[in-house]
């Protein structure tokens, strides 16, 4: 009931925020701020994209880049059939401003359980802690 009251705390602008829904492996992480290639295969279930925020600037990097890493993909004859896959790529690759990544947690009661995936929403209301994946804080483009 008090989606969206806490954007503006947990988002920056300029940068899209998407839920971490399991840890991102420190070895890609090193990758990444040195800038090697992305290592595949991409993990699976790493990044949540069923909640997606950003204001307009890292909406219009972020679309551009999508389209670009789509190109990417096929020229690599990587599968592309999902979205987070390609999310991943384009932070791995530093394609796009990093993400601010908020770890994925439980909420809800014994009674009626939250789905982890689907945590971002209640965070973003304010009914959840957020813990920031600072990794990406460190360094920023």
């Amino acid at each position: 009931m008090t989606f969206p009251c806490d954007v503006e705390r947990l988002c920056v602008p300029g940068r899209m925020t998407l839920l971490e829904l399991n840890p991102i492996p420190d070895s890609y992480v090193q990758n990444w701020i040195e800038g090697k290639p992305m290592e595949i295969p991409i993990p699976e279930n790493l990044l949540g994209g069923g909640c997606l925020v950003g204001d307009a600037d890292a909406w219009l990097e972020f679309g551009e880049q999508y389209k670009d890493m789509l190109k990417e993909f096929a020229l690599r004859g990587w599968f592309a059939g999902n979205e987070t896959s390609i999310y991943f790529a384009m932070l791995m690759e530093k394609k796009v401003s990093p993400y601010r990544l908020f770890y994925a947690r439980p909420f809800g009661d014994l009674q009626i359980p939250g789905i982890e995936w689907m945590s971002f929403p209640v965070m973003l209301g304010g009914n959840l802690d957020a813990e920031l994946d600072v990794r990406f804080e460190e360094i920023t483009t």
